[in-house]
Parts: structure tokens; C-alpha cells; sequence
């Protein structure tokens, strides 16, 4: 959001745009998401749940260091393949783990798990956005980009680094034994008296 925030101030200030090319930029950076949401199913089919994950976000990473680093009509055109490329990796890396929390979290504590999950994410918004416009007066909008892109690079450095990397799948979720049973339960002949064990 810190990178997000301050993408107008940088294509109409630093790359002169108007806004009309700004809205074109804008739609084409946006419309990665939906190709990345179109794409997510394939990718965990060919690839595996956890792989395609760290590969969706390898791609989003380096492809917003791309955007801020052009200067006018072709940094215009860079910027707009590299927020198309971002959008495609993190819309399609969402919905990797917002399916894998769906299979693998029990039914009691979905909504729990979720709310909390909602409220660091939407929480973080407008702190985001204010460190954005704080860093960018402070230092200067295209640097903030850039550091805010290295910030993500250095997440998924940290997601390579994990026990995620070698996986092909997500965890499975462990599931509760089933209660063993008198054999005279199986028998339908639960009148009986049945000794304690």
C-alpha cells in the first residue's frame, strides 16, 4: 500500500502523464489480478499448491521493483507491464492460501482465523498508505517505490528461506480419529449390557 499509494503522484509528476494515461496505465497495471485470479487454479494443478504460491510471488516481487525505475513514454509502458505482472502474482498467490486456509483450518475456527486475517491486512492499509506519502515527501516518490519494492523483495527472500520451498502441496489438514466403538455397536445389538474395558 506504501508502493500504491503514491503510483498517481509518480506517473503524473515523474513520468508526466496526463490523466488519461494515467486511467490507461492504471487499467492495464490493474487487469493482471484478473488473469492472475483466471490462472491460480492452473497453476496449483501444474505445479502444486505451495510451489505455484512461492512462484506467483517471486514473480509480483521483482516485477514492482520494474515499475519506478523507467523514465517517460517507455518508463509509461514499463510500469504498466510491471504492475500487470504484480497484480497477476499476488491476486493469483491469494487465492492459493485463501484456499489452502479453507481446507486446512477446522469449520469452528474459519471465522475466527478469517477476521483475524481480514484485520492485520485491513489494518495495515492505511498505515501503508500513510508511510507512503510520509517516505515520499521525505525522500522523494521514486525512491520510496523502489524501497518499498525491495521491502517485497526481501518477504519473499524470507518465503524461500522457509520450510515452504521444497513443498509441492500445502500441509494437509490432520483429522480426528474416529471414536472406537464397542464391537457390539457394529452388530446392532447395542441392547446388550456391555462390559467396561
Amino acid at each position: 500500500m506504501g508502493y500504491a499509494s503514491i503510483q498517481v503522484v509518480f506517473l503524473t509528476r515523474d513520468l508526466g502523464a496526463g490523466a488519461a494515461q494515467v486511467g490507461v496505465v492504471l487499467a492495464v497495471a490493474g487487469s493482471g489480478g484478473l488473469f492472475g485470479a483466471a490462472l491460480s487454479g492452473r497453476v496449483a494443478t501444474r505445479f502444486g499448491p505451495a510451489r505455484g504460491f512461492l512462484m506467483c510471488e517471486a514473480l509480483a516481487a521483482p516485477m514492482a521493483l520494474l515499475g519506478p525505475i523507467g523514465t517517460g513514454g517507455a518508463g509509461l509502458a514499463l510500469f504498466a507491464a510491471a504492475g500487470f505482472g504484480t497484480g497477476l502474482g499476488v491476486v493469483a498467490s491469494n487465492i492459493l492460501t485463501s484456499t489452502f486456509r479453507q481446507r486446512y483450518c477446522p469449520a469452528g475456527m474459519f471465522g475466527r482465523i478469517t477476521a483475524s486475517t481480514s484485520a492485520l491486512n485491513y489494518g495495515a492499509i492505511p498505515l501503508g498508505g500513510l508511510l507512503g506519502g510520509l517516505l515520499g515527501e521525505a525522500i522523494g516518490v521514486r525512491e520510496t517505490m523502489i524501497s518499498m519494492a525491495v521491502v517485497q523483495l526481501l518477504s519473499v527472500a524470507i518465503l524461500l528461506l522457509s520450510p515452504l520451498r521444497p513443498l509441492r502441496d500445502f500441509p494437509a489438514p490432520r483429522r480426528r480419529a474416529e471414536p472406537v466403538l464397542h464391537p457390539a455397536l457394529h452388530t446392532g445389538r447395542a441392547d446388550r449390557d456391555i462390559p467396561c474395558e
